[in-house]
């Protein structure tokens, strides 16, 4: 069983409960799982949100994974979409090619409130969003990296 926070765990899901998301909750590992249908190219992510001891972070998987002959040029969308980026960021695992957007909150020693657990996620899946149909772009190898972003942010 890892150590996480629940209260903050109790703060995450009642806020999710209040805004009607459906997740499960698996308390051994402090973790939330979430669905989200998607008006982009990929139709749905997955969204995991993971309760520290200290705060949570989120993160939304796209459904396909970069195969070993785009990989570099979608580390270098990655890298061109995260210029400027506020809160959170893409990543990309470069031996399995899993890309994902991540964000975290720190709260210390307080609870953090609904409308910082609004925003966090909320900010978070508008960043996925915003960038999925230029993302699948570079990962069918249809556009390069810096047009794709550069769609992205029209």
């Amino acid at each position: 069983m890892r150590e996480y926070s629940s209260e903050i765990a109790g703060a995450v899901m009642e806020f999710l409960e209040s805004d009607s998301w459906k997740y499960d909750w698996d308390e051994d590992r402090g973790l939330l799982k979430l669905m989200l249908s998607s008006r982009s190219k990929f139709q749905s992510f997955t969204i995991y949100i993971s309760i520290k001891t200290n705060g949570f972070s989120q993160m939304i998987l796209y459904p396909l994974k970069a195969t070993e002959d785009v990989r570099d040029k979608v580390a270098e969308f990655i890298t061109r979409a995260n210029y400027g980026l506020y809160i959170g960021g893409f990543e990309m695992d470069y031996d399995d090619g899993e890309v994902r957007f991540r964000s975290s909150l720190l709260s210390a020693d307080t609870l953090p409130t609904t409308e910082q657990i609004k925003h966090i996620l909320y900010v978070s899946i508008n960043m996925a969003e915003k960038y999925a149909n230029s993302l699948a772009m570079v990962l069918f190898d249809v556009a390069s990296p810096k047009d794709a972003v550069e769609r992205a942010e029209e």
